[in-house]
C-alpha cells in the first residue's frame, strides 16, 4: 500500500486527503489487503512492505525488498488526486528506461493486465497504462507496476473510494490481473 512512510522532518506521509478527510494511505492498506487475501487464497506468497498507518521504509526501500526477494511482481496501490474536482478513472503506471527487454516487456504486460481487470471491475474511466518515471517503478530490477485506482479529489470517486465494497472490488481486480500475469 502506497504512503505512510514516516518523512525525515517526523510525522507520516498520508498520501492524498479527500475533501471529506479520507486518507489515501488508510484506503490503499484495505485495498492491498483485499488483493493480498485472494493472492494468498491462491497460493502466491504476499509481502507487505507496510501495513500499519506508518513505516520507516523508503520508497526505494519498498523496491529493494522486492528485489531482495526476487519478486514475480510488484504492485504499490495508490488512489490518485489532483487541484480540480473533475479528473476521473484508473491509471496504471510502469517504467522501462535503463531496464532489459525482457523486464520492460513484463513491466508493461503487468501493468496491461492489471488495468484490464480494474476497469472492468471499477467500471471508471480508462485512463490507461503510462510509462512514468516513479521511485517504486523505477528502482525496481522485477515487473513492477504503481495502480491509481480512482480520484479522491472527485466528490462521485471519493465516495466509491470510501465504501467497503468497492475497496474489496479494487483489491480484487489488481489480485486478478496478477494472477494473470503469473498464469503465463
Amino acid at each position: 500500500p502506497g504512503h505512510g512512510s514516516l518523512q525525515s522532518g517526523g510525522g507520516s506521509d498520508p498520501g492524498a486527503v479527500s475533501p471529506s478527510g479520507y486518507y489515501e494511505r488508510d484506503i490503499n492498506i484495505r485495498i492491498a489487503s483485499a488483493a493480498g487475501k485472494v493472492l494468498s487464497d491462491n497460493g502466491a506468497t504476499v509481502i507487505y512492505t507496510r501495513m500499519g498507518s506508518k513505516t520507516s521504509i523508503t520508497l526505494k526501500g519498498r523496491a529493494q525488498v522486492a528485489n531482495n526477494l526476487g519478486a514475480d511482481a510488484f504492485v504499490s496501490i495508490h488512489c490518485n488526486s489532483s487541484t480540480s474536482s473533475t479528473p476521473s478513472g484508473t491509471s496504471t503506471y510502469y517504467y522501462t528506461k535503463g531496464k532489459d527487454a525482457w523486464l520492460q516487456q513484463e513491466c508493461k504486460r503487468l501493468a496491461t493486465l492489471v488495468q484490464e481487470e480494474l476497469v472492468a471491475a471499477l467500471g471508471r474511466k480508462n485512463l490507461g497504462i503510462i510509462d512514468q518515471n516513479l521511485a517504486v517503478t523505477r528502482e525496481t530490477i522485477v515487473p513492477s507496476i504503481l495502480v491509481e485506482t480512482a480520484f479522491l479529489s472527485n466528490a462521485a470517486e471519493e465516495q466509491l473510494l470510501s465504501n467497503y465494497d468497492f475497496q474489496e472490488k479494487a483489491g480484487k481486480a489488481v489480485a486478478e490481473g496478477v494472477m494473470r500475469f503469473l498464469e503465463d
